[in-house]
């Protein structure tokens, strides 16, 4: 084990593990969900968290009790093997069929599937695996996103509704989207959800190449005319 990165103390049952395991959680749970979180999905930061610090403690229990009961009759991975399947239930929660038929949520799915097993491995004391699986989790989300590398999309759509000043307004933001290189696909007028004073709501897909995800909702938000807006699942 000399060749691992952490002392052999934070691999043992004391307080000190305890406490760095849970901050492991937070940490590579954290930076998992909050890379879902700036893309608007379903499972944010604190699902990620939580998701994680669970299954670290599933398998601390498993530690305790084979050091502290007979140890052997007792399965230390027991626990944890029922996380593994047993987290499939949040993530079917994250994965809806839209009306176009097709499925989104899976990529969110998934990643709440391998933050569990990271806070396994945080709660068995493999640190480095941990961190190691957390980095490139994220540099895979990032360069598929933004380079469009291993069957990611370059080009962004997004489903937004949003609530107009007026109906002369709704001029004015189809041509700021043209200006910007994006292009409206879908435009439906809608009665309004945000209870605005003389508001026009209108729900949007919107598609361009170049934006990203964030720069089309500021791009809409910062707008005067536009009184309130929220992003839709596509």
């Amino acid at each position: 084990m000399r060749e691992l990165w952490f002392p052999d103390i934070l691999r043992e049952m004391n307080m000190m593990a305890v406490v760095f395991r849970l901050f492991c959680c937070i940490l590579c749970g954290g930076l998992l969900g909050i890379e879902r979180e700036w893309r608007h999905r379903t499972a944010g930061l604190k699902t990620h968290v939580v998701v994680c610090m669970g299954a670290a403690i599933c398998m601390m229990i498993g530690q305790y009790a084979i050091l502290y009961f007979d140890s052997q009759s007792i399965d230390p991975t027991r626990i944890g093997a029922q996380v593994v399947s047993g987290i499939g239930f949040l993530g079917v929660g994250t994965i809806i069929v839209t009306n176009n038929a097709k499925v989104k949520g899976l990529t969110t799915a998934a990643g709440l599937w391998v933050s569990a097993c990271i806070g396994l491995a945080i709660g068995i004391g493999f640190y480095e695996l941990a961190l190691l699986s957390t980095l490139f989790m994220l540099a895979f989300f990032i360069g598929v996103k933004k380079w469009g590398i291993f069957g990611g999309e370059k080009e962004i759509q997004v489903f937004l509704y949003v609530e107009l000043r007026d109906i002369s307004d709704v001029r004015k933001i189809m041509d700021l989207l043209q200006e910007s290189d994006c292009s409206v696909f879908q435009m439906n007028m809608q009665e309004s959800k945000l209870k605005t004073q003389g508001g026009v709501g209108m729900v949007l897909g919107v598609r361009g190449e170049r934006q990203a995800e964030n720069e089309i909702v500021q791009l809409i938000s910062k707008q005067e005319y536009v009184l309130g807006f929220m992003e839709m699942e596509n």
